[in-house]
């Protein structure tokens, strides 16, 4: 995770770019800069999660159920459809598994079966074929490439928690340093008019994702969740821990966002770079776009360039069997 809060790149962009901050005659505001720093984010992240190219890989686990055919896709496989690969572990030990081909949903089975053979994806879920006839926990590995997050500035701090429904939450905009003195300003800016929220410690490292919000008041300084919305248990613990504890705890708006980005501290530098080259076509003339778009073509090629070179040290370590055909029902097997 990168180094840098969207406050300090916003910062060093505007610098770097010359770019006026916000006023009531010119310059943008950060909430724009922050629209404009996404944008850029998702063109870099498309460009270096080509197909060949296996970066933000992550393993979900799950268990199986008798007679459940469908189970759902982890919220951040990105695009919703970039699984890499799906086991599923029919042993008692971890080289017990067999790899599932994937298929079309009119392809697939429905009678019961030990080891199911293929599985497919419909409507943000994978359907495993035949459904398993055993109920069998932690079975269910699916490998994939997760989304990034998008990246927000501190919009507050959770003071309190108040768990009747609907949840709602005490923001304080106590701060102990120039950076967060704007809090209360991004906050007023933005709450009541998004969908989603996100809780963030002060790293950046995600303690509670995609909360759909019912409201914010300026004047009381409470933001309210949907009234049908139930935390998990695990986030819940984990807020409350860190607020018990007096750690702080952030709101950034968006279902899957940060303060922080997911590139390491060299790609962030690549990132203002891509970023600036954008503000300044942005505000530039038509005749100069030409020369400028090529200036972001290159450092995009840097980026993509930096990425691939690590591939080699990270292949994924592949059982022999695995590349055995493919045979009715059971698919491509692992050791056992």
């Amino acid at each position: 995770m990168g180094t840098r809060r969207t406050e300090e790149i916003i910062e060093e962009i505007r610098g770097l770019s010359y770019t006026e901050d916000y006023s009531l005659t010119e310059g943008w505001d950060n909430n724009v800069m922050v629209d404009i720093l996404n944008r850029s984010l998702n063109n870099i992240y498309h460009a270096i999660t080509e197909v060949d190219n296996p970066a933000y890989i992550k393993e979900y686990v799950t268990d199986v159920f008798s007679g459940q055919q469908a189970y759902d896709i982890p919220y951040e496989v990105f695009m919703a459809i970039r699984i890499m690969d799906v086991r599923f572990l029919f042993g008692g030990t971890a080289y017990q598994f067999v790899t599932l081909n994937q298929g079309m949903i009119q392809d697939r089975f429905d009678y019961p079966v030990n080891i199911p053979d293929m599985y497919c994806i419909r409507n943000g879920q994978i359907l495993l074929s035949p459904t398993p006839n055993l109920t069998k926990l932690n079975s269910l590995i699916i490998n994939y490439q997760r989304r990034m997050r998008t990246l927000d500035i501190r919009r507050g701090l959770v003071a309190a928690i108040r768990t009747s429904l609907p949840y709602s939450f005490d923001l304080s905009f106590l701060t102990t340093s120039q950076k967060d003195a704007q809090m209360k300003q991004y906050a007023d800016s933005q709450l009541d008019k998004v969908d989603f929220c996100c809780f963030v410690d002060r790293f950046g490292v995600p303690v509670v994702n995609g909360i759909p919000l019912n409201g914010y008041n300026t004047v009381t300084q409470i933001l309210t969740a949907d009234p049908n919305y139930i935390m998990p248990a695990v986030e819940l613990a984990a807020l409350n821990a860190l607020i018990l504890a007096g750690d702080p705890v952030y709101v950034v708006r968006g279902n899957f966002a940060s303060t922080h980005s997911d590139l390491d501290t060299q790609c962030e530098d690549y990132f203002i770079e891509y970023t600036i080259k954008r503000m300044l076509r942005l505000q530039s003339n038509s005749a100069e776009v030409e020369e400028q778009l090529i200036e972001e073509k290159q450092i995009l090629d840097l980026i993509i360039n930096a990425f691939r070179r690590y591939r080699p040290s990270v292949y994924p370590v592949r059982w022999v069997d695995n590349f055995r055909r493919s045979s009715f029902p059971f698919g491509r097997r692992g050791i056992y």
